[in-house]
């Protein structure tokens, strides 16, 4: 009867999971962003310093 009440309470969060996984594949992609923009103003201020 556990066993049941488990499968059907993860069928229910299925459609979260795959919510939050989208939310996270999002943020991912904004890091990268974020790392890749910052790395250049880094190597930017370096050159400018001179």
């Amino acid at each position: 009867m556990n066993v049941f009440l488990a499968e059907e309470h993860n069928k229910g969060r299925v459609a979260e999971v795959e919510k939050a996984e989208r939310i996270v594949e999002e943020e991912v992609q904004s890091l990268e962003l974020f790392l890749r923009r910052r790395w250049v103003e880094e190597r930017l201020a370096g050159l400018l310093s001179y």
